[in-house]
């Protein structure tokens, strides 16, 4: 089953809709390897706060569901929000952390 699917059928729309729609708006979608896995990741992490603390544990994961290796689910997230950093919405970004963003990563 693919990502999104899985997601659609593990998730309640309630838990991955606002995310979807955030991550629109952040200026990326489905078109990107890691979206799926940065909506399972996030929805993972917010289901169980102390998963943030081990990230490498929720790649592991993400990994698994997607039959695919770590190094590969946390290189195509980094893709995603270097995508984001770069090209998405500054504005959205920096209403979300609350402060003016630097310029670079």
């Amino acid at each position: 089953m693919e990502t999104k699917e899985r997601i659609r059928a593990d998730y309640d729309a309630a838990e991955w809709k606002p995310l979807q729609t955030r991550l629109y708006h952040l200026g990326v979608n489905w078109t990107y390897r890691g979206f799926g896995m940065a909506m399972e990741a996030a929805m993972m992490v917010r289901r169980d706060e102390s998963l943030g603390s081990c990230m490498k544990g929720v790649y592991i994961d993400v990994a698994k569901r997607n039959r695919t290796g770590r190094e590969n689910v946390q290189r195509d997230i980094a893709t995603l929000i270097r995508v984001i950093w770069e090209e998405g919405n500054r504005e959205l970004l920096r209403e979300m952390a609350g402060r003016v963003l630097a310029d670079t990563v």
